[in-house]
C-alpha cells in the first residue's frame, strides 16, 4: 500500500507500534508529559501577563490543552503527514508549525484579539523549537526510567 492508504490500515499501525520497545513508548510519554508541563507553565505566565496588559480574560487550563495538542502533533508524526500533502508550497515546513500554534491558540483563547494570538503563537513556536527541548532533557535526566 502506498502513502495515503496506509494511514487507514490498522495492521500497519499495529506493526509500527509493536516494532518499538516498551522503553521507547515510556520515554516518549515522559517527554510529552514534561514538555507539556514546562511549556504549559511558560504559556500560562505569558498569557496572564498579556491578559493583564490588554484586559482580556483567559482560562489557564486551556494553555495546557494547547500545548498538549501541539506536542501530540509534533511527537507522533502528524506534522510530517500534513507536510507531505502541501510539500509544493515553499517554506511550508517552517510556516506550518507556527500556523498550528496560532490556530490552536485562537481556538482555545477565542476572546483574544488576532494580533495578540499571532504574536504569542510566533513566540511560542520559537520557544518550543529552541528552549523547551533543553529544559525537557534537563528535567528528564533526573527521572529514573
Amino acid at each position: 500500500m502506498e502513502f495515503p492508504f496506509n494511514l487507514f490500515d490498522l495492521n500497519s499501525i499495529y506493526e509500527f507500534a509493536t516494532a518499538q520497545t516498551a522503553s521507547y513508548w515510556i520515554n516518549l510519554g515522559v517527554s510529552i508529559l514534561i514538555s507539556t508541563i514546562v511549556t504549559g507553565i511558560i504559556l500560562v505566565i505569558v498569557m496572564q501577563l498579556v491578559s493583564r496588559r490588554t484586559g482580556e480574560s483567559i482560562k489557564p487550563a486551556n494553555a495546557f490543552l494547547v500545548v498538549l495538542l501541539v506536542n501530540v502533533i509534533n511527537y507522533f508524526g502528524i506534522m510530517g503527514i500534513m507536510l507531505s500533502f502541501i510539500a509544493a508550497v515553499p517554506f511550508m515546513a517552517l510556516a506550518l508549525p507556527a500556523i498550528i500554534w496560532i490556530l490552536l491558540l485562537k481556538l482555545f483563547f477565542g476572546s483574544m484579539r488576532w494580533i495578540h494570538i499571532v504574536i504569542i503563537g510566533l513566540v511560542f513556536y520559537g520557544i518550543s523549537l529552541y528552549i523547551v527541548p533543553y529544559i525537557t532533557t534537563f528535567i528528564a535526566s533526573f527521572i529514573p526510567i
